[in-house]
């Protein structure tokens, strides 16, 4: 049971799928904000994105499941995005949490570097600011001011953590031209890719950077 008060922080994605960089995000977040919980959240619908490698949600669940740490009630997954079997946008998710865990509580919601240029998009993303605490994880060195608008510095939080050369579409590509993966994912999630047979004839590439795959709206 989470206290009142508590700080919890959200990593919204398709996690399509997990690898190590979104566990070290997790992690380095966790530490760094002074988190008691990180809670991963799997979009089941992304918005102005499509799943790559017809992996269903239930087996994205999965293999989220496979990665988690063992005994570790700081991290926690939840199927609320998916459950609704639609776009589910970052702000409704917010709210969700919110109520869960009730006013005193402060929650971070925690997306990557390249959602820097995009916030003009995301949907209620002025209300979204106000609500909850947003992080922006970005590479050592990385200037948020030149990719950010001018009306949103200062309302951000960039948090700089270590360089993570890993992405979903790396893992997937691998997968596809039958390299291993043991290397950028947890074993558990490389034998449930390799068992059912998950990104063979992946087809195609989609934006991403040096954490995940993203796009608009809070969906690694």
């Amino acid at each position: 049971m989470v206290k009142a008060g508590s700080r919890i922080g959200i990593l919204g994605g398709t996690f399509n799928p997990v690898h190590n960089g979104h566990l070290v995000l997790a992690e380095e977040c966790l530490n760094k904000l002074s988190l008691d919980k990180v809670l991963f959240v799997p979009a089941h619908t992304p918005p102005h994105k499509t799943i790559e490698g017809d992996v269903s949600a239930s087996d994205r669940l999965k293999m989220l499941r496979l990665a988690m740490p063992l005994n570790d009630s700081r991290f926690e997954i939840s199927d609320y995005e998916i459950k609704q079997k639609r776009v589910v946008y970052t702000i409704e998710t917010v709210e969700y949490f919110q109520a869960i865990y009730g006013v005193s509580s402060k929650i971070f919601f925690i997306t990557g570097a390249d959602s820097a240029g995009t916030l003009s998009s995301w949907e209620k993303i002025d209300k979204l600011l106000e609500v909850a605490v947003f992080v922006i994880a970005s590479r050592p060195g990385w200037d948020i001011n030149v990719s950010l608008d001018k009306k949103y510095i200062g309302k951000v939080l960039n948090l700089e953590i270590p360089y993570v050369d890993i992405s979903s579409i790396l893992v997937r590509e691998r997968v596809k031209n039958g390299e291993t993966i043991e290397k950028f994912v947890p074993q558990l999630v490389a034998e449930y890719i390799y068992e059912n047979g998950f990104y063979k004839h992946n087809s195609g590439i989609t934006s991403h950077n040096w954490v995940c795959s993203k796009c608009v709206d809070n969906k690694i």
